[in-house]
């Protein structure tokens, strides 16, 4: 039997675990440097592959460095340069370190006096260059966490969850012991159907309820002001309370950016309580940029901010921010337990559904002492000078049509339309659906496919018409134009084949005519 030791790191066993280690970081990297995104599986495959009965014996070294290379075998890799769907790529090097270090080093950000001591002022530090680049103002002299203004948290979803959280604490101050009042009536205010799913999830969490949601209208994917200062002016005609509004700094599928400034201008004229809290995941790289700064203009008037570095800035999975401007907005939002949180640099008691935190924050410490903000500023502007190339070579190609009129940041929205003799929009939406399934198999690059409404009225449905829209949203630093050009090219072919089979098949089908 081996020796029990021999499973975990000691000093006896260093140099051979440096070693093995070093291996399968090679097998990373390699992985990390695959051009192809992806080698599609069945589903049913790999549930039959992986989700095995419960080893009774362990494997060597050799044996497990097999099953890894198997696993990097069948996963995506976001590295890639032609994976141009999402902006998440996670290959800079000093946030792989970072990852590494986060993993390894085993700190704790609950508490501050005991399980992470560096850890916490690195966060303490990302959080007041964040705030510094909003127009958030610093504490001169911080003595405590409750005086810093934001948190890093697990995702957008738990961000976004905090603003809601923040809403409610100020609508109902009694609300975390007493719940909501049995005659409250909460409003939260959308941007349409182009807010994050999370919103509404967590209103529904929040004990808010997802009936407090109202969708404001939205043109050419941007919110409607006219119908946002409208609907406030009736919701408290009607006695409702209006505890929040959401805005977008990039929607979650076109990317585009609200008014910001003017919608908080009109939102506080109406409703000067009401909590204004910005989903700025996306549009947050922008606080960076040297020439596209003034696109979030006005984001410094918000009650609080959702931020993502873990898709913007290349860094691995995962790193999100909760950043608010009036750091006393604490009091109420804040946990404690005598047992470990007991010291006042404690994270801890900034995340009250996180628990045990790990050093995610170290991924953007170390990738901005690296990188620094100017370079990381002329990153971001060449990525949204990207998609303006690509909306480009999109336009002037006939078979494709964008779906937005302008790019905001770096997504790209269009559809494939081809020479199609059946113009109906269940075809085009067949079509589309279809050139993405067919993309995924296929595993040689990778574009995002999802059903979005025709706001610009393109196909000439209706602006309320959905099309299945395929999406460029690159974030690689190394993906070049001449890979935007094979994209495309390899979009052309694959839409040709489908357009080609799926029109032979309807034919089968279409009724003989007797005239």
């Amino acid at each position: 039997m081996t020796k029990l030791s021999d499973y975990f790191l000691s000093k006896d066993n260093e140099v051979e675990c440096y070693d093995y280690i070093t291996e399968i970081l090679n097998c990373v990297i390699e992985f990390k440097n695959r051009k192809k995104v992806g080698n599609y599986r069945d589903s049913s495959d790999l549930l039959e592959k992986y989700v095995q009965k419960l080893p009774e014996e362990g494997v060597s070294k050799e044996e497990l460095k097999f099953i890894i290379k198997n696993l990097l075998e069948d996963s995506v890799n976001f590295s890639s340069k032609m994976f141009m769907g999402f902006p998440d790529s996670g290959n800079s090097i000093a946030g792989l370190v970072g990852g590494i270090l986060e993993a390894t080093c085993q700190q704790n950000l609950l508490n501050s006096d005991f399980c992470a001591r560096a850890a916490t002022f690195v966060e303490i530090s990302t959080i007041k260059w964040l705030r510094e680049l909003i127009g958030y103002s610093n504490s001169k002299e911080l003595r405590s966490v409750r005086e810093l203004g934001g948190v890093a948290t697990t995702g957008g979803t738990c961000s976004n969850m905090y603003g809601l959280l923040m809403a409610r604490k100020r609508a109902y101050p009694d609300s975390f012991s007493k719940g909501l009042p049995i005659n409250a009536k909460p409003k939260i205010f959308i941007p349409g159907d182009l807010t994050h799913y999370s919103i509404t999830g967590a209103a529904g969490l929040l004990g808010i309820g997802t009936n407090s949601i109202q969708k404001l209208k939205t043109k050419n994917f941007s919110l409607d002001l006219i119908d946002l200062e409208n609907q406030l002016k009736n919701s408290l005609q009607y006695g409702e309370e209006i505890i929040a509004v959401i805005l977008n700094a990039g929607d979650s599928r076109t990317l585009t950016i609200d008014k910001i400034k003017d919608a908080c201008n009109i939102i506080k004229s109406i409703t000067p309580s009401c909590w204004i809290h910005i989903d700025g995941c996306h549009g947050g790289q922008l606080l960076f940029s040297h020439k596209y700064r003034d696109r979030i203009s006005g984001i410094e008037l918000s009650d609080s901010i959702s931020l993502d570095p873990h898709k913007v800035f290349n860094l691995p999975y995962t790193l999100s921010y909760f950043i608010f401007r009036d750091p006393m907005e604490i009091d109420g939002f804040w946990t404690s337990s005598s047992l470990i949180m007991r010291d006042s640099w404690a994270l801890g008691q900034m995340t009250p559904n996180i628990g045990s935190k790990s050093w995610a924050s170290l991924k953007l410490y170390l990738m901005l002492k690296h990188i620094g903000k100017n370079d990381l500023g002329a990153i971001i502007d060449n990525r949204i000078e990207m998609a303006v190339k690509f909306r480009n070579i999109i336009k002037s190609n006939p078979n494709f049509r964008l779906l937005s009129n302008s790019s905001d940041i770096n997504s790209v929205p269009f559809v494939y339309v081809g020479e199609t003799k059946n113009s109906s929009k269940e075809f085009a939406y067949e079509l589309n659906k279809k050139i993405y399934e067919a993309m995924l198999i296929e595993g040689e690059f990778y574009i995002h496919g999802f059903p979005l409404k025709d706001e610009c009225n393109v196909l000439n449905f209706g602006e309320d018409n959905m099309v299945f829209a395929l999406r460029y949203m690159c974030g690689n630093p190394l993906t070049e134009e001449r890979d935007l050009v094979d994209l495309v090219d390899e979009l052309s072919k694959i839409g040709q084949r489908i357009q080609f089979n799926l029109e032979r098949e309807r034919e089968k089908y279409e009724p003989i005519s007797t005239s």
